[in-house]
C-alpha cells in the first residue's frame, strides 16, 4: 500500500480546505474597498458595518455570493466534524445538538447575504442572530467535544486554541451588542469585522481537526481505497 501517497493526498486536501475557508475573508476586504470607492459608505463619518458595505449594487451581488459560499463551506465542516466525533464514540446528545446548531448558523449566514439590510432589516437581523449567536453556541459545544471525544495527536494545542477563539468571539459579540445599542456604531462595526474574521479562523481550525489522519472514518476510507487499488 503506497501509504505516503495516501497521507500526502489527505494533507493536500486539508490545506486546500483551509485555504478555501479563508478566501471569503479576502473577498470581504475587497467588498469594503468597492463600497468606499463608489462612495456607498463614508468612512469619514464612521466605520461601516459589513452589511452596509454590501447592501447596494454592485457589491450586494458579491456580498450575497460570499455569504452563500461561506454557508456551504461552514456546513461542510459542520457535517464532517459531526461524523468524526461520532466515529470516536461520542454519538451523544451534545454532538447531535452541535450539528443542529451548526446547520441553523449556516442558514443564518445565507439569510444575511440574500436579505440585505436595505431590502428587509428585520430578516437581515434575524440572520445575523442565527449566524453569530447560534454559531457561537456551536463553537462552544465543539470545545466541550474536543475534550470528550477520543484523543487525537493535536489535542494539546487544538483544545486551548479553540477555547481561545471562542472566548474572543464571545467578548466581541457582547461588546458589539452593547456598543450598537448605545449608538457607538463605529466601535460596534469594528467588533463585527473582527468577529467575522475570528469565526472564519475557528472554522479553519475545525477544518484542520476534521481532516485528521487519525480519524477512524478517514482510516476506513484509506483502507477501502487500498482494497480497490
Amino acid at each position: 500500500w503506497p501509504r505516503g501517497r495516501g497521507i500526502s493526498s489527505i494533507e493536500e486536501k486539508k490545506s486546500r480546505g483551509v485555504s478555501q475557508l479563508y478566501l471569503p475573508s479576502l473577498h470581504t476586504r475587497k467588498l469594503f474597498g468597492i463600497a468606499v470607492s463608489n462612495e456607498t459608505v463614508n468612512i469619514t463619518e464612521r466605520f461601516p458595518y459589513i452589511s452596509e458595505c454590501g447592501t447596494y449594487n454592485p457589491q450586494s451581488c458579491i456580498f450575497a455570493q460570499i455569504c452563500n459560499v461561506c454557508a456551504v463551506l461552514a456546513l461542510w465542516v459542520v457535517v464532517i466534524r459531526f461524523q468524526q466525533v461520532r466515529d470516536y464514540g461520542q454519538n451523544s446528545k451534545v454532538n447531535i445538538a452541535s450539528i443542529v446548531l451548526g446547520f441553523i448558523s449556516c442558514v443564518g449566514i445565507s439569510i444575511i447575504g440574500n436579505f440585505q439590510q436595505s431590502v428587509g432589516i428585520g430578516i437581515h437581523l434575524l440572520g445575523a442572530f442565527l449566524a453569530f449567536f447560534v454559531g457561537l453556541a456551536y463553537f462552544w459545544l465543539q470545545v466541550w467535544l474536543c475534550y470528550k471525544a477520543h484523543p487525537f495527536k493535536d489535542r494539546h494545542w487544538v483544545g486551548p486554541l479553540r477555547a481561545t477563539f471562542c472566548s474572543i468571539c464571545t467578548v466581541l459579540v457582547i461588546t458589539m451588542a452593547i456598543l450598537h445599542n448605545t449608538s457607538y456604531k463605529s466601535g460596534a462595526a469594528v467588533c463585527e469585522w473582527a468577529l467575522v474574521m475570528s469565526f472564519l479562523a475557528s472554522l479553519g481550525l475545525s477544518s484542520v481537526t476534521s481532516t485528521s489522519t487519525s480519524s477512524p472514518c478517514r482510516n476506513k476510507i484509506l483502507f477501502q481505497w487500498h482494497i480497490k487499488t
